[in-house]
């Protein structure tokens, strides 16, 4: 089985897919962000921890909250999947989906739902 994703990981994740999506450098990137070119660049390749205020601006920027920034994607729709399909769609996953999907399956065992 594969590795977990760190929150750090998949926030590069978004970060690079927003930039290709928008046709952005990472200088236009880091002005639309309204961060500094070198915070910017220390995230995205790993030499710096965002703080929580720094998340939260890069995800307001990109109109998403903190939580849909960083949770990862399950794109599969599950509803009226029989046990055999699922299985299948599980196993027909690239190792990089598997692996989301586990991360994903793991902090929903840990949330607590409310009635």
């Amino acid at each position: 089985m594969g590795r977990d994703f760190t929150s750090q990981e998949i926030l590069v994740q978004r970060i690079e897919t927003y930039r290709v999506k928008n046709g952005l450098n990472y200088h236009e990137l880091s002005s639309r962000l309204n961060l500094p070119y070198t915070t910017l660049s220390e995230i995205v390749h790993g030499k710096r921890v965002p703080r929580l205020d720094t998340v939260d601006i890069i995800s307001g920027a990109m109109g998403k909250t903190t939580s849909e920034l960083l949770a990862p994607a399950i794109s599969t729709s599950l509803e009226n999947v029989s046990v055999d399909t699922f299985s299948d769609t599980i196993r027909s996953l690239s190792d990089t989906k598997r692996d989301m999907l586990i991360v994903y399956l793991k902090m929903l065992n840990e949330c607590t739902f409310i009635d």
